[in-house]
């Protein structure tokens, strides 16, 4: 891997001012900062054209100043001295005056010696040295300052040197560590995917340890730490998800600690965990000014903890700081979480937001206290991070579902995450219910599951699925035994008898998704990390499949309850057909009058499948109106203009549907003679009414039509409007 760096051009910088944020100017400035270390020439020339030193130029300096002022006192003629350096000068105690020996060394003068009785004067003998004085101060400690360059000392010119290339050594390094940091993350990532080992180490203070001194289910100290735990902790949570639903050896190290502010756990933790990953969530203690923790010691002790984990070979995560009793009043820690938003930026860290996670469940259902969590509570915070990192949030691929989004199984390159465990995926473009073709098997009896992953950028959305997943437990969210508070609602309590809730566990049922068409699963409620199961326990006698699933985010009126007591909503799903067709293809001119002959047929309205009962049952289906408006008759008499309004209803188990008139504007306004349900099989590229049966329903790959025959009418204009009560925007219910 690292081969492939070998012999990246430097490339040309820009002329931004200084400091500069544009990366060619940092990759320049670092091979600048290689010439200034290593050349042998005296100078470099930076990105604006100006000149300077490099080390070599500034030793070469060093030299000539000391050449010309340094000079090092040894002795005096008098008392004797051994000169060993040409810098090296000997004083004459006779005349004040200093020497220096212009011959080859080492030169030996003896005690009582004078420059004349030890090699005379001159070229290559003894050179009297004038400003004896000022050149000892020169060759003394502060001898820089005695030395102009340009408009300061020489001792400023190089302070504010240091100082600049202290400056770009700091932010190379940034990049150094965002660098090995994406790295990191990336191969972890790969790790996860490829379902070998991987170790993750989570970093924190109580919410981390899984502190709960209150609940009655709370546990004694453990790791390590002083205060009780819940029994489940979000990093338990999370090594249990992801090894259960992804099939990796995943091994989480908890390494919270209850009252730890970042300096505190800093010091605590020093030594290598050896994990692919680290996620570091602390702040809530520094916001608080636990141990006298400031801001300022916060922020720069979480920068050497992102430091010290990248340098132990881990890719660093960070968190906000989770909600305290749902952030009601504001807390401090919201400013502390947004610094640790923005020095992620810095090093390449991935966020999670932790404030989110609880919000939407009830106070006493997911809190132990006004600042901890209980065990339901830690365990959707555990889940969500396990969301997040199947989604791709290690690496930043993840996608925001806000709008009706399609996955189909096995598909997870585009920011949704997917896992199988015990599940097989292959192509069938001919049996499959999508035109992708898409087949995730759960074969009969072996345990088997898949998952989505994906982050919920809405409030409120219905789920869906597409297969025969009958006897499958499909998991959305859970109440891990704490009881109904824990599920996520609408949090207005006027708007509670709506029934808009999380949807948590469902076991499907024998017909409720085999039928080929957009299955209700349930609702998710709540923005944030969503994970999307549907699992066998190895009971199941049959095989099963999952082709996809459909997430549409909603208002929160459309939300809709598989289990909603005995009222369910529905929603006006409207067809309108013009007979003549308005054709787009011609000009905008009144097409000719036609007769109704024969049949018609529009799109099976969903309200005519049964709503909780199985493909071809009744009882349960919706009535369809139908509005027939006649324009410009040619026989005012036996066809009129006007309106005709008809309700069309299932009566019994057969494909006709009984036609009840209830409204005409005349006795002789018109009426289909007959009407029903009709299918037909699914061909490509064909969506015209193409082979139709009216006498099956359709099933699997089929497509519903509802059909409406009429005698020869008189020549008209007509309009055939079709309004039902439907289900919902995707299909069928479950139970």
């Amino acid at each position: 891997m690292a081969n492939s760096y070998l012999n990246i051009p430097v490339p040309n910088p820009t002329n931004n001012p200084v400091p500069s944020a544009d990366i060619r100017d940092h990759v320049f400035g670092g091979a600048k900062i290689d010439e200034f270390v290593t050349s042998l020439l005296n100078t470099y020339v930076d990105r604006f054209g100006n000149e300077h030193y490099t080390v070599e130029g500034l030793r070469w300096l060093a030299q000539q100043a000391m050449a010309a002022f340094g000079y090092v006192p040894v002795g005096t003629f008098q008392a004797g001295a051994t000169l060993t350096l040409p810098n090296q000068i000997i004083k004459d105690e006779t005349d004040g005056e200093y020497y220096r020996w212009d011959g080859s060394f080492d030169k030996s003068v003896p005690a009582g010696s004078t420059p004349s009785s030890t090699g005379g004067t001159g070229t290559g003998k003894w050179l009297a040295i004038g400003d004896a004085s000022l050149r000892q101060g020169l060759a003394s400690e502060d001898g820089t300052d005695l030395i102009s360059k340009g408009n300061q000392t020489l001792t400023d010119y190089l302070n504010d040197l240091f100082d600049r290339l202290t400056t770009a050594e700091n932010r190379l390094s940034s990049n150094y560590y965002k660098e090995r940091n994406v790295k990191n993350l990336g191969v972890a990532n790969k790790k996860l995917k490829s379902l070998e080992s991987l170790t993750i180490v989570c970093v924190g203070d109580s919410i981390t340890a899984g502190y709960d001194q209150t609940s009655s289910d709370k546990i004694p100290a453990d790791n390590g730490d002083w205060a009780t735990h819940a029994p489940i902790q979000y990093p338990s949570q999370l090594q249990s998800v992801l090894s259960g639903l992804t099939g990796a050896a995943v091994t989480v190290i908890n390494r919270g600690y209850s009252g730890d502010t970042a300096k505190l756990s800093y010091n605590r933790w020093t030594t290598n965990p050896n994990a692919n990953v680290a996620h570091i969530m602390i702040g809530l203690n520094d916001s608080d000014g636990v141990a006298g923790a400031t801001f300022d010691e916060y922020s720069n002790y979480l920068e050497m903890m992102i430091r010290r984990y990248i340098d132990w070979g881990c890719g660093v995560v960070l968190h906000t700081p989770t909600a305290k009793q749902f952030d009601n009043v504001n807390q401090p820690s919201n400013f502390f979480g947004q610094y640790a938003m923005s020095l992620a930026n810095l090093y390449g860290c991935p966020v999670f937001n932790a404030h989110e996670v609880n919000q939407h469940s009830l106070y006493a259902g997911v809190y132990s206290d006004a600042t901890h969590f209980n065990a339901a509570g830690y365990a959707r915070l555990g889940d969500a991070v396990a969301a997040f990192i199947m989604a791709g949030g290690w690496v930043g691929q993840h996608r925001n579902i806000n709008s009706l989004t399609s996955i189909h199984s096995g598909r997870s390159g585009e920011g949704i995450g997917f896992f199988s465990v015990g599940a097989s995926l292959s192509t069938n473009l001919a049996g499959a219910y999508l035109t992708t073709g898409t087949v995730g098997l759960f074969p009969a009896s072996k345990a088997a599951s898949m998952c989505f992953s994906f982050y919920l950028d809405a409030d409120v959305a219905n789920a869906y699925v597409i297969g025969d997943i009958t006897d499958a437990v499909v998991i959305m969210s859970d109440t891990y035994g704490k009881g109904d508070g824990v599920i996520s609602r609408l949090t207005t309590k006027a708007l509670q008898n709506r029934n808009v809730f999380e949807t948590t566990r469902t076991t499907i049922q024998a017909g409720r998704t085999s039928t080929g068409r957009n299955s209700l699963v349930g609702a998710y409620v709540g923005r944030g990390w969503k994970n999307f199961v549907v699992q066998y326990n190895g009971n199941q006698s049959a095989e099963h499949f999952l082709q996809g699933i459909i997430i549409e985010p909603v208002k929160a009126s459309e939300a809709t309850q598989t289990n909603a007591n005995s009222f369910r909503k529905a929603f006006d799903e409207v067809y309108v057909m013009q007979v003549p067709q308005y054709s787009l293809s011609s000009a905008a001119n009144i097409p000719t009058a036609v007769t109704l002959t024969g049949d018609y047929f529009l799109p099976l309205p969903d309200g005519l499948y049964p709503y909780v009962g199985v493909s071809g049952n009744y009882f349960d289906s919706a009535p369809v109106r139908v509005t027939i408006t006649t324009f410009g008759s040619s026989d005012a008499t036996a066809n009129p203009n006007g309106v005709t309004e008809l309700l069309l209803s299932r009566q019994v188990g057969t494909t006709t549907l009984k036609i009840d008139k209830i409204y005409g504007s005349s006795a002789n306004s018109i009426t289909p003679t007959a009407a029903g349900i009709g299918s037909s099989a699914y061909t490509e590229n064909v969506t015209t009414p193409t082979g139709v049966s009216k006498t099956t329903f359709p099933s699997t790959t089929q497509q519903g039509w509802l059909w409406l025959t009429f005698a020869s009418t008189a020549t008209a204009y007509y309009r055939i409007e079709v309004r039902c009560a439907s289900k919902g925007g995707q299909g069928t219910w479950l139970a």
